[in-house]
């Protein structure tokens, strides 16, 4: 049961956009839209911030800006209690973390990860 709610959670933070939208592009490999919002982290961490992913198991994020990815290393679900981690180490780099809400049960998820230029593979 466990294994099933988390693999229901990691599909839904794929598909996350604001407030419980998420915009497709579907001449970008179907990219989505995602925000984050109530980031708290380093000195200069954005309150907001939008990226595009593609719907994959991947855990980057990129940056409307084009030069920097968010590296997710956990999300959490308080309603479910269920933690969810990748196995990526932050080497030291500040963690910011953030809110979002699933489009799909509504539940308000805490993401913690990292901002890395663009091809940072994490290491």
């Amino acid at each position: 049961m466990r294994i099933r709610l988390v693999v229901a959670l990691v599909g839904a933070f794929v598909a996350l956009g604001a407030v419980g939208s998420a915009k497709g592009d579907p001449l970008n490999d179907g990219a989505i839209t995602l925000t984050l919002y109530n980031c708290t982290g380093p000195a200069g961490t954005p309150s907001t911030f939008q990226g595009t992913k593609v719907l994959s198991g991947a855990n980057s994020l990129h940056l409307l800006d084009g030069t920097t990815i968010f590296r997710r290393t956990s999300i959490f679900d308080p309603v479910t209690e269920v933690l969810y981690t990748w196995g990526l180490q932050n080497n030291d780099r500040p963690l910011v973390t953030c809110t979002v809400v699933d489009p799909f049960t509504g539940h308000v998820l805490v993401v913690s990860g990292f901002f890395a230029p663009v091809g940072d593979d994490g290491a």
